[in-house]
């Protein structure tokens, strides 16, 4: 997802390479606050894994130099390096995964969330790299009501999409826990 040249023909099927420094950072503080989550072995989903002849797939790569060969890995697109090329909202499986992790496309992230959420394990994970700007949304308010996130992690250096310059917008990885309940509300909408 970017934002930058809002105006331009956007990428088919908004596919925007994530960096791989964001998704560092962002493993990073990961790791830190879910030291017990064996992200080294786990299985792992991500649903828009992108990748194409002159890109790796972001997040399978990051997971693969630590380790872990138990990834799935599915995207639309004909020319992404992933192993099956499927509509992720019309792709069924009855496996359960521990966690989800991408970079959605931004017009139906939601419905990426809420797919996620129901293919992962109780105590799994689902983390999306969103604009800052996804929290704040009538349309989305019953869906954070109802789906709190556990962490927010804000990425304070903002990501280039498309090759040069940073994007035009602050970006975070959102991450919500199957079955986490906060013990007092950390986000209020208004």
């Amino acid at each position: 997802m970017s934002s930058t040249n809002r105006n331009s023909i956007r990428s088919d099927n908004d596919y925007y390479v994530t960096p791989a420094q964001t998704i560092t950072d962002f493993f990073a503080v990961f790791r830190l606050l879910e030291p017990k989550f064996p992200l080294h072995k786990a299985a792992i989903l991500d649903p828009a894994a992108g990748g194409d002849r002159n890109n790796p797939m972001a997040y399978p790569s990051y997971l693969q130099q630590i380790g872990n060969k138990n990834l799935t890995t599915l995207d639309i697109r004909k020319d992404s390096k992933a192993a099956i090329h499927k509509d992720y909202l019309r792709w069924q499986t009855l496996q359960k995964f521990d966690a989800v992790f991408t970079n959605p496309p931004f017009d139906t992230a939601l419905e990426f969330i809420t797919k996620a959420l129901s293919q992962v394990k109780q105590g799994g994970f689902v983390g999306m790299l969103l604009r800052l700007n996804f929290l704040g949304s009538l349309k989305r308010k019953s869906f954070w009501m109802r789906y709190m996130p556990k962490w927010i992690v804000v990425h304070a250096r903002r990501p280039s999409f498309i090759g040069g310059g940073n994007d035009s917008v602050e970006y975070a990885h959102i991450v919500w826990q199957k079955g986490f309940t906060p013990m007092s509300s950390r986000l209020v909408i208004v």
